[in-house]
């Protein structure tokens, strides 16, 4: 008897190899002012560092590969490393901007060591959090910082130029002069700058929760504006400012305490409540618009004294 062959359905699966797929989990496109990163769709962190050549910035994810079109200096379409030539990104006007438009900022940042100082447009990032690698050295002309999270840069940074907007907590170290632009907002702020601190003529501040501020040179925070005006400059806390050189505030403030190596001149637009150890290692003027009170053990020396 024959040994009978049985017949393969033909509903039977069938398997078939696909073609490898790229994931792709952020875009860039280049205007005609500003490159521009977004449409981040996976958690993940953007880590920019220069090229061994330094003549690149390099911004990497995580997770994911970028979606765009290569050319004009730029490379790295369908992988997780984008390269973008200085020689074609640091004259655009408006600089670059990572996480601009995106609802949800799915990405945290990472500095490794690069250098935006030839840049002429601010470098902006948005995401969840920015921080830096241990001795990692940080160069910007404009850096406008706007995550949702808190931002920490405590390594080696020159900073001109700087505009903050975060609900986080800031601890910055600079080593350069530093000139506040735009709207800044943060709730804790820690500032220690090797230099100056300036405030420019359309800034605003407002910090929620308590700051230090320290400078090896002058600091000028706030400016005199028409009364009925909003004050550019408050301090929803305790503010302390320490500066080896002249110190000039004008603004609100909870509780404020300060040390200047130089002179100092305090306008506080409410209530003033000094605390702690005050000095002015020259002249002193101090005004408040309503009462000045200061907390128990508070002390005030300098070489003369106007307070009205």
């Amino acid at each position: 008897m024959k040994k009978q062959r049985r017949r393969l359905s033909s509903n039977a699966p069938r398997f078939e190899k696909l073609e490898d797929r790229v994931v792709l989990d952020a875009s860039f496109m280049l205007t005609g002012s500003q490159f521009v990163m977004n449409g981040w769709d996976n958690s993940d962190t953007l880590t920019i560092r220069d090229n061994p050549a330094g003549d690149a910035y390099v911004f990497e994810l995580s997770t994911g590969n970028w979606n765009g079109t290569d050319g004009n200096g730029i490379s790295g379409a369908g992988s997780s490393q984008l390269t973008l030539n200085k020689s074609a990104i640091n004259g655009l006007p408006d600089g670059i901007h990572a996480g601009q438009g995106d609802a949800s900022q799915l990405f945290d940042t990472i500095f490794e060591s690069v250098d935006f100082s030839g840049m002429s447009g601010p470098l902006t990032i948005e995401g969840t959090a920015i921080q830096q690698t241990a001795g990692s050295t940080a160069m910007f002309q404009h850096a406008w910082l706007l995550p949702d999270g808190p931002i920490n840069l405590t390594q080696t940074v020159s900073l001109q130029h700087l505009r903050l907007d975060t609900p986080g907590d800031v601890d910055l170290t600079l080593d350069s002069d530093v000139q506040f632009f735009g709207e800044n907002h943060a709730n804790l702020l820690s500032l220690s700058v090797s230099g100056d601190i300036g405030f420019s003529d359309q800034a605003t501040m407002r910090v929620e929760s308590n700051a230090l501020i320290q400078a090896t040179g002058n600091i000028q925070l706030g400016r005199s504006v028409p009364l009925g005006t909003p004050s550019p400059l408050r301090f929803q806390q305790t503010v302390r400012m320490e500066a080896t050189g002249d110190l000039a505030f004008h603004g609100n403030s909870s509780r404020l305490s300060f040390d200047a190596g130089g002179s100092a001149s305090i306008t506080e637009r409410s209530a003033l409540i000094l605390t702690g150890d005050n000095r002015a290692g020259a002249s002193l003027m101090i005004e408040s618009f309503k009462a000045m009170v200061d907390d128990h053990g508070t002390t005030i020396a300098a070489e003369s004294l106007d307070a009205s």
